[in-house]
C-alpha cells in the first residue's frame, strides 16, 4: 500500500501559493460537526496563564488537578501565587509533572510581569500583540505555543495557536506548512476575528484528540470530504467498525477537556503524552517533519532531557 507523502513543498513558487482546502471551509465543517467549544476553561486571565504552563507535557486532566490544588491554597492571582513561594507552589502542582521546573517558570513569568507591567498580567495583555508576545517569550520555558495561548485566551488577542494537533491535521489535509509563521499568517488571513481564531484552534484540538489521531479514524472524520490523506485511506487506524461508530458517542461531555494518551507533544487544554499506540502504523508526522527541517516544534526546555526533575506522579 503506498504511503502518504508528507514532504513539504520543495519549490519557492509552490510554497508561496496557497494550497489545500480553504481554512474557512475547514472551520465551517468542524464548527458544524462539533459546535462551539467555549475555550479556555478558566475564571480569570491569570488562571489561563497557569493552565497554559501546567498543561505542557501532561494531560489537561492532570493540569486541572494542579490548578485546583493551587486554588484550594491561595487566590489564583499574581499576589496569591507569589505568597505561596516557589517551593510550596511546586508541591501543589505535582500532578502536572515537571513540577519544580514549572514552578520556576511561573515565578519567572511573575518576575517579567514585575519588570515590564507593574506585576500585572492584565496590563501586559493590554499591550499590542507583538510587544506582549516578546515579553512572554523572554521567559525561559515559555515558547510560542504557550505565549500565543496566553495572549489569545487571557487577552483576547487575534493570534492563532499552532500546536501538534494543528500541524498533524493541516498537513494531512494538504495545507502547505513551510513554517509555523506562514501557517499563522494564512489562518489569520482567512479567519480575521480573535473569536474565530480561538474557536478554530479549539476545534482542531477536539478533532485531533477524538478522530485525527496518530492512527486516525478517517471514516467518521468531518473533514474527510476535503482531506486527501483520509480519502486515500493510507493511515486509517483500528477501531472503526462496519457501522463507522462515531468516537464522540459515550465520551466526555461537551465542556470537559479530554485526556490525550497517544499524540505527539503539544501545548493546550488537551495536551497528552508522546508516542504511538503499539501495532499502528507510524506516519511521517508534522512533529518529526519539523525536526528534520530544523523547525522548533516543542516548547523551550521541554526536550532537553531534564529527567532528574520529572518526579514520579502518583494518582
Amino acid at each position: 500500500m503506498p504511503r502518504a507523502n508528507f514532504a513539504r513543498p520543495s519549490s519557492r513558487r509552490r510554497r508561496d501559493r496557497p494550497g489545500g482546502p480553504p481554512v474557512g471551509e475547514l472551520y465551517r465543517l468542524l464548527l458544524g460537526h462539533f459546535g462551539p467549544q467555549g475555550w479556555w476553561p478558566a475564571e480569570s486571565p491569570f488562571e489561563v496563564l497557569l493552565g497554559a504552563i501546567l498543561t505542557q507535557s501532561v494531560t489537561w486532566r492532570n493540569a486541572a488537578r494542579a490548578v485546583q490544588a493551587v486554588r484550594a491554597e491561595a487566590d489564583l492571582t499574581e499576589e496569591g501565587v507569589r505568597g505561596l513561594g516557589e517551593e510550596k507552589l511546586a508541591a501543589l502542582i505535582r500532578p502536572s509533572r515537571f513540577f519544580r521546573q514549572k514552578s520556576r517558570r511561573i515565578f519567572a513569568v511573575l518576575g517579567e510581569l514585575d519588570r515590564v507591567s507593574g506585576g500585572s498580567l492584565d496590563r501586559l495583555v493590554a499591550r499590542d500583540s507583538a510587544t506582549a508576545r516578546r515579553h512572554l517569550l523572554a521567559v525561559p520555558g515559555i515558547g510560542e505555543e504557550t505565549a500565543d495561548a496566553i495572549l489569545a485566551y487571557a487577552g483576547g488577542h487575534a493570534l492563532f495557536v499552532v500546536d501538534a494537533y494543528t500541524r498533524r491535521i493541516l498537513v494531512r489535509c494538504g495545507v502547505p506548512w513551510p513554517s509555523d509563521d506562514s501557517l499563522r499568517r494564512r489562518v489569520r488571513a482567512e479567519l480575521e476575528t480573535a473569536q474565530a481564531l480561538q474557536e478554530f484552534h479549539a476545534l482542531l484540538t477536539r478533532l485531533g484528540h477524538r478522530i485525527c489521531r496518530p492512527a486516525p479514524l478517517c471514516p467518521v472524520c468531518p473533514l474527510l470530504a476535503v482531506c486527501p490523506t483520509g480519502q486515500a485511506g493510507t493511515l486509517t487506524g483500528k477501531g472503526v467498525g462496519p457501522r463507522g461508530r462515531d468516537p464522540e458517542e459515550g465520551t466526555e461531555g461537551e465542556g470537559e477537556r479530554p485526556e490525550e494518551e497517544e499524540t505527539e507533544d503539544q501545548v493546550g487544554p488537551t495536551e497528552g503524552g508522546s508516542g504511538t499506540r503499539a501495532g499502528t502504523r507510524r506516519e511521517t508526522s508534522p512533529t518529526r517533519l519539523g525536526r528534520a527541517h530544523g523547525g522548533r516544534l516543542r516548547e523551550s526546555g521541554r526536550h532537553h532531557g531534564k529527567a532528574q526533575e520529572e518526579e514520579d506522579v502518583t494518582a
